[in-house]
């Protein structure tokens, strides 16, 4: 298992709808998991969990008891949806994909990231886009880092050590795919 971490996480309040940021507990038990979901509140309500949901950007974002198949669906219908997006979600999700890809620059990244805001369990899950598509190993690996980098660069509007970190994992990916190209 991962180490434990703390991740910040976009909650919109069904009751006020305040968006807010809540801290929850990631890469841990299922239990700790879910009791630190329990323990969010609304900071301007002070509404429970059971009426507050993922994201921030539609006040309709599910509710954070909702299960993970019906947030992921919730996702693909109404969430900002690029092909690096859509890779992760049929990766983990287990559906078919006409065209796969990795994210190239922090715009790409940050789709992706709203879709671990919805679906936080699959952050904990990338080996799967990983099974399915090789190439992927070097952002898989290197997940952890780009959301280190997104959570400090995010608030200037420049990205400029993620999009370094993500140009790396790019040239590792691409020769993973040339060795596959190779193979065939």
């Amino acid at each position: 298992m991962n180490r434990m971490n703390i991740q910040q996480q976009r909650c919109t309040c069904h009751r006020c709808g305040e968006v807010f940021d809540a801290e929850v507990v990631i890469n841990a038990p299922f239990a700790l998991y879910i009791s630190s979901l329990e323990a969010v509140t609304c900071p301007k309500c002070h509404a429970g969990h059971k009426e507050v949901g993922f994201g921030g950007e539609r006040l309709g974002a599910p509710r954070l008891e909702t299960p993970i198949t019906a947030r992921a669906d919730w996702w693909w219908e109404n969430g900002e949806r690029g092909t690096s997006s859509e890779t992760i979600f049929c990766g983990c999700a287990g559906r078919g994909l006409h065209r796969a890809d990795y994210p190239y620059d922090p715009d790409d990244y940050r789709r992706c990231h709203r879709l671990l805001e919805i679906v936080p369990e699959w952050r904990g899950e990338l080996a799967r886009v990983t099974a399915r598509w090789p190439w992927f190993k070097p952002f898989e690996d290197r997940w952890p880092e780009f959301e280190r980098l997104w959570n400090e660069e995010v608030k200037t509007g420049k990205a400029p050590k993620l999009y370094e970190a993500l140009q790396e994992a790019r040239k590792e990916a691409e020769a993973i795919r040339t060795a596959e190209r190779k193979d065939k």
